[in-house]
């Protein structure tokens, strides 16, 4: 009934830690996880070839991107709903039963909560050999993150409403109906490198009529890693995306946004077509802080991821 799709490149450590994660959840053995190996060097695909988990289901590729990798995954599942989700993430004991109660209620696009640890206290953890550590123990390190989180000021702003809008939508924690996913065609796999191809894929579930919900009990920890960011590609996939919708106006207040012109009130306005309920100093995502903290600082293996 639901297929959970983990696509993954050189990070077999962390990947590791959501998988043990995963094995403890309710409702795991009525779950189908599929980790898309897309091309990794670090020995995952070996390492994910010789794990006895029931439930996982391992699929290897040459490197395509992650976009690619996701799609790969959606073709292989064969369930109802379909929740993608990190290769560096860890979820609440209740985070499965939460998705698929919520889609049974009422089918939409169900996205969960994030909380963001940034890298270097990753880093250390795993230096120190220490990941299996509570969660009350991770929250005080959250590095509130203003693309990630969209949707719990969203869902503030809605007068704790569930409604938000699909600039909210990011692929680390989120559900649908399968047959959205189809009837959209899926990744745009024409998105190189790091980010935006999942807001894009949000706009197209928007404009076929797709509802986006903000589901706070679906809890994922993003074990932040360094990165190494194009910055030119990043701008070239946003014009990119800009471009492919005609301009349209929804899309030019995420760009303004995500290039810092415009506040997340004023984004909240125009594409949810009211007002905030609560009203506070405006927030603005700051990009070049943002894609600082993400950056390496030396040699590390990921590249897309």
């Amino acid at each position: 009934m639901l297929s959970i799709i983990i696509p993954t490149f050189n990070q077999r450590e962390r990947l590791a830690v959501t998988l043990e994660n995963l094995a403890k959840q309710e409702r795991i053995e009525h779950t189908t996880v599929y980790v898309v190996n897309d091309g990794s060097t670090d020995g995952t695909k070996q390492w994910l070839d010789e794990l006895d988990y029931s439930w996982l289901v391992p699929i290897h590729q040459e490197n395509r991107g992650r976009s690619a990798a996701r799609n790969t995954g959606i073709n292989h599942a064969r369930s109802t709903y379909v929740l993608f989700l990190d290769d560096d993430m860890v979820v609440t004991p209740h985070f499965i039963c939460a998705h698929l109660a919520a889609q049974q209620q009422k089918e939409a696009i169900y996205i969960g909560e994030i909380i963001n640890i940034p890298n270097e206290y990753v880093d250390d953890l795993f230096h120190r050999k220490q990941t299996c550590l509570t969660f009350h123990e991770l929250d005080p390190f959250e590095q509130e993150d203003f693309l990630v989180n969209l949707g719990r000021y969203f869902q503030k702003w809605n007068n704790e409403g569930n409604d938000i809008s699909w600039t909210c939508m990011v692929a680390a924690n989120v559900s649908f109906p399968i047959t959205l996913f189809k009837q959209v065609n899926g990744f745009d796999e024409r998105f190189k490198g790091w980010g935006v191809e999942d807001h894009e894929l949000a706009f197209r579930f928007y404009q076929e009529g797709g509802t986006f919900q903000f589901l706070k009990q679906a809890k994922a920890y993003h074990l932040d890693h360094r990165k190494k960011i194009n910055r030119t590609q990043i701008l070239e996939n946003v014009l990119y995306f800009y471009k492919k919708t005609g301009l349209h106006p929804e899309v030019k207040a995420y760009v303004d946004y995500v290039t810092g012109k415009i506040s997340m009130n004023e984004l909240y306005r125009q594409t949810m077509k009211r007002e905030p309920a609560v009203h506070e100093e405006p927030l603005f995502f700051k990009p070049n802080k943002h894609l600082t903290d993400k950056e390496s600082k030396g040699h590390f293996h990921a590249t897309h991821h």
